[in-house]
């Protein structure tokens, strides 16, 4: 089995029933989902997959959606970590992002894409120097698998973010937490 240390981001500990009841199959859900192939992860703390997790309506339908940034050996690189956007479906979620390359901060606009909030990382590493905001739209099922290619695109000025999950899980991987824009 998977080792997974999670965290809750500073937004979603004030868990509304909705969330705390979703609490455990989104558990199930993401040992399922992260599991690596082959030999699962060794329970060290150096090893152990870390998991933030924030809640936002992103569909307006009322309930919270499940924005989970994952860190980890087998989850990050240079450009960044996987993210999923998880959408409940009854007792399991329903995958409405899974990018590959994402840097925190994790935040939301207020403009909206079939429906759906626009959300925002931060694109940096991986040769992209210096590192930009970039706006992941909803194109009617998913969000784009990577911010750092269309249909993403770079944030331009100064849009009002509401950030879900910050920067301040960076020390589990030995850096100092330096803010999402000094990287």
């Amino acid at each position: 089995m998977i080792a997974l240390i999670i965290t809750r981001a500073p937004a979603a500990l004030a868990e509304t029933a909705h969330q705390a009841s979703s609490h455990g199959a989104l558990l199930a859900f993401l040992r399922n989902h992260i599991e690596p192939q082959g030999a699962p992860l060794k329970a060290r703390p150096s090893t152990a997959t870390k998991v933030q997790i924030g809640w936002k309506d992103l569909n307006g339908d009322g309930r919270a959606e499940a924005l989970v940034y994952i860190l980890g050996r087998e989850n990050c690189g240079s450009g960044g970590c996987k993210m999923l956007v998880l959408e409940q479906s009854g007792r399991t979620f329903r995958v409405r992002a899974d990018l590959s390359v994402t840097r925190l901060p994790v935040a939301v606009l207020q403009e909206k894409s079939h429906g759906w909030r626009n959300l925002t990382v931060l694109v940096g590493g991986g040769g992209v120097i210096p590192g930009y905001r970039a706006v992941l739209p909803f194109d009617g099922q998913h969000y784009p698998e990577n911010p750092s290619v269309e249909p993403a695109y770079r944030l331009k000025g100064n849009a009002a973010e509401e950030i879900i999950i910050g920067d301040s899980i960076f020390p589990f991987l030995g850096e100092p937490s330096r803010g999402a824009r000094g990287r």
